[in-house]
């Protein structure tokens, strides 16, 4: 998985369920953005999203899912009792990241880094909400990769896209359905270096907590071994 999107060839499991993804061995994370996570228990979309992932974990021993605690809540609110129990059944099982006080604050420096990024580079980019952020430090903190819908939500060059797959499927009285999902990396030596940069530039110590903890877990949350096998790629940080 290292420099290129990874061609991908269809999934041919015949009908997992989200149990297919829980693996209990796991060694390496797939954070699932709320996103996809919502989207499971649909009918056609659903189906073709477990296959596909449980499809790439067989090619990657060793790979299961996860979440960041922050989507139970996206995932659950507001939602009508009968659809809250179908997602608390699906959440069952599902390893999850704790968010303490470490995440939150790489997830608030992860936001100014976004902020001065965009305003460096002249993009007219709406800044990421609080639970994408919060998604994406935990990725960061526990040498994770990302499965999103929507790849705004992590910004590259911070992020990059690893796998992309586009899922078709029929809408009732509204023909095809083209949805995408990406899977993507954060890039920590690109997150570190722009910290620097907005460290050098300001007097204010904003990204210093973010980079004193990324320097001192570069083995834990380094870059995935260059030359695993399969499309996903290695190392250890479980959630609960």
């Amino acid at each position: 998985m290292d420099g290129v999107v990874t061609p991908i060839v269809e999934a041919q499991s015949a009908e997992p369920t989200v149990k297919a993804l829980q693996v209990a061995a796991a060694t390496r994370f797939l954070i699932l953005d709320t996103n996809i996570l919502s989207y499971l228990d649909n009918e056609k979309f659903g189906k073709q999203i477990i296959a596909f992932i449980k499809d790439l974990f067989d090619k990657s021993p060793g790979w299961g899912i996860a979440i960041s605690n922050i989507t139970i809540f996206e995932a659950v609110n507001e939602l009508p009792v009968e659809k809250e129990e179908d997602m608390t059944e699906t959440l069952a099982g599902v390893p999850s990241y704790e968010i303490d006080k470490e995440t939150l604050i790489l997830a608030a420096h992860l936001g100014s880094l976004y902020v001065d990024y965009f305003k460096d580079q002249g993009i007219q980019c709406k800044v990421p909400e609080a639970g994408d952020k919060i998604i994406a430090a935990s990725a960061i903190k526990h040498n994770c990769f990302i499965c999103t819908r929507n790849i705004q939500d992590y910004p590259a060059p911070f992020f990059i896209e690893r796998i992309r797959k586009v899922f078709s499927y029929e809408k009732l009285g509204k023909g095809v359905n083209l949805q995408p999902m990406y899977i993507l990396e954060p890039q920590i030596d690109t997150i570190m270096a722009y910290f620097a940069k907005m460290n050098g530039a300001k007097v204010d110590s904003r990204g210093q907590m973010a980079m004193q903890f990324l320097r001192e877990k570069p083995k834990e949350i380094g870059s995935p071994k260059k030359g695993a096998a399969g499309p996903l790629a290695d190392k250890k940080e479980n959630p609960s």
